[in-house]
């Protein structure tokens, strides 16, 4: 061989490696198009202390566009994207510790093109996935499942046609190996420095963001001049971008308790922004710098609502008398989220008062049902509603204006005796009422709803009993709620769809809360015993659960500790084995709320058998 064919050959040779990264597994679709995975680190060497990226590639090796569905899979306690499984051993064989993934509520999913020699790449935050606490070499193995082709395709999931294009569903995985070394102040000084100037300076969003993770994983006071920065920059900014770049940063900044950061969020608070005052807000109510309180405090008449609802939250944890005489000040805020905490926390110590002076309706923003029974006010889209006139479609209006409009609508239903229109109008009018704490007037409108939907045997008579009984609870006459639960109750329990009867326990407990009120225990109790052997006779092991806790609960009230007892056992039963029956609870409830119940309930077991 002369040399020119040997230098040719070596060409070659090293093309194709640059083409192929040694560590890429090569797979074929089913209609012969060929592309290879690999994975490898941004850094092959890290410090405990420091973190990196892994770069998952997808590399078409055809002649065509390959396409594959990515996303759908990352809003859980991490974000990390759950589609993709990664493993880390050390060289010795131990597996490296994961964080837990608590929830998982999918999230956007879109079509991702890998042109001809190209290559789609993905970035994997390597602490989603690995913990790791020694030096050493360490095996990171990278599995994901590509519904690939070589045509657009969203999902394997959806029925398959005909002219469909063909997907192949294939298993791809690749190794690499990270080093880990022993922490070097020094060193880790210079990456902090490079992390920060990056994060500050670089231009491209993407970029800018990954330099921000790996920094705030770093957790040295080197770091805070970094956040300084970054937030005088988000603070003063009116760009898009850089608010999109830095809304972590009051929050990373936060964690850092000294007077130097506390002094910088104080100067933050007076941002024109009102997405960077929130952000100082939420950072505020995190720091264990005790005036960080005080300063979330001073922001108690933002003008941004979301603002005043923190500072509400935050006085609610306060118990003293400034901060209950700030939350009853609170009960006359324009926004309802902010009344309805500063209330909650006042009922909760005892401190709510008899009378809160009412807002003008002119002053307050009232959601209106998209029903297509009614015309007034309606600028959603209504299509989706049953033969009740039922909606889940809601938009705001001004209640004054609502008021009126509906007034009006109710008199033009009434001429042409249209009584399920008019019914809707009502029905409309006592939420407005309702939302704006006038529930005597509530209530009469409703009432007034209830005989129109009746006559005309509408299913929409149950929702307005459900209305009437909650506003009954409002006005502190459990009297009236008894009355209307009774009637939602027989029309439950008679109604010819069983997913309507299956909610015949909820009526129950729903008396049984009512016989509370008007302090008939007795009558509390026969109740939730007739909801919880309805939930036995159901079968639903989270609903017979949550039936025998309120029966022990009441049990344990009254004094009854024997019975007590005997329904807390049976809750936890129930519970732990619906949660063991699911496999991963959050399918049902997070998963960190029901160890939380189930702790609970254990709790009241141990306190009752001392």
């Amino acid at each position: 061989m002369n040399k020119y064919r040997f230098l040719f050959f070596l060409g070659l040779v090293l093309l194709l490696f640059s083409i192929c990264p040694i560590n890429a597994q090569t797979y074929t679709t089913s209609d012969g198009h060929e592309f290879s995975v690999s994975v490898k680190p941004e850094k092959s060497t890290i410090m405990l202390g420091e973190t990196t990226y892994i770069v998952f590639e997808v590399k078409n090796n055809s002649y065509k566009n390959l396409y594959f569905a990515d996303g759908g899979d990352y809003r859980n306690n991490l974000g990390r994207p759950e589609s993709y499984s990664v493993t880390v051993v050390r060289d010795d064989g131990k597996k490296v510790p994961q964080p837990k993934v608590t929830f998982s509520m999918g999230g956007l999913i879109g079509t991702q093109v890998v042109p001809v020699n190209g290559s789609y790449t993905r970035k994997l935050f390597l602490p989603h996935w690995a913990t790791f606490e020694k030096p050493g070499t360490y095996n990171i193995t990278v599995e994901r499942t590509l519904g690939i082709g070589e045509k657009s395709v969203l999902s394997l999931r959806k029925p398959v046609k005909e002219d469909a294009p063909v997907i192949s569903s294939i298993k791809t995985k690749a190794s690499t190996k990270i080093t880990v070394k022993a922490t070097d102040e020094k060193a880790l000084g210079e990456v902090i420095n490079d992390l920060g100037e990056k994060m500050l300076s670089e231009n491209n969003k993407d970029n800018a963001r990954n330099a921000l993770m790996l920094l705030d994983f770093i957790k040295d006071g080197r770091t805070i001049e970094y956040w300084i920065r970054a937030l005088d920059m988000y603070s003063m900014s009116s760009d898009w971008d850089t608010h999109q770049r830095f809304r972590q940063v009051p929050v990373i900044l936060a964690k850092y308790d000294t007077p130097e950061v506390t002094g910088v969020l104080e100067t933050a608070i007076k941002s024109p922004s009102k997405e960077v005052r929130l952000d100082v807000a939420n950072a505020l109510s995190i720091s264990s710098d005790p005036k960080a309180l005080q300063l979330l405090i001073s922001m108690h008449d933002d003008a941004y609502w979301f603002v005043r609802l923190r500072v509400a939250q935050a006085l609610g944890k306060l118990l003293t008398e400034e901060s209950t005489e700030m939350l009853v000040a609170m009960l006359t805020d324009r926004e309802d989220s902010v009344r309805d905490s500063a209330a909650n926390s006042l009922k909760a110590r005892g401190k709510m008062p008899e009378y809160v002076p009412l807002l003008p309706m002119d002053e307050l923003a009232c959601p209106i049902r998209q029903t297509s029974a009614v015309k007034s006010m309606q600028n959603g889209d209504s299509s989706g509603n049953d033969i009740t006139g039922e909606s889940n479609i809601f938009s705001m209006a001004n209640c004054a204006e609502a008021l009126e409009a509906f007034t009006n609508e109710r008199e033009e239903h009434k001429k042409t005796e249209n009584k399920f229109g008019e019914g809707w109008v009502l029905v409309q009018l006592g939420d407005i009422y309702s939302k704006t704490k006038r529930h005597d007037s509530a209530y009469e409108y409703y009432l007034q709803a209830l005989p129109l939907f009746l006559h005309t045997n509408n299913d929409a008579a149950r929702s307005v009993l459900y209305d009437l009984a909650s506003t009954g609870m409002l006005m502190k006459n459990p009297s009236v709620a008894i009355e209307h639960l009774n009637v939602l109750l027989s029309l439950t329990r008679n109604h010819a769809n069983k997913n309507i009867r299956s909610n015949e326990g909820g009526v129950l407990s729903r008396l049984a809360d009512a016989y509370k009120a008007a302090g008939n225990t007795a009558k509390q109790v026969e109740y939730l015993k007739l909801s919880y052997d309805y939930e036995l006779k159901n079968e639903s092991l989270f609903s017979i659960s949550n039936a025998a806790r309120d029966l022990a609960v009441a049990y344990e009230e009254i004094g009854q500790r024997k019975e007590a007892l005997h329904f807390y056992r049976k809750a936890l039963e129930s519970k732990e084995k619906a949660v063991s029956k699911s496999g991963s609870s959050w399918l049902v409830i997070p998963e960190n709320k029901a160890d939380e119940e189930i702790k609970k309930l254990k709790e009241a077991i141990a306190r009752l058998e001392q």
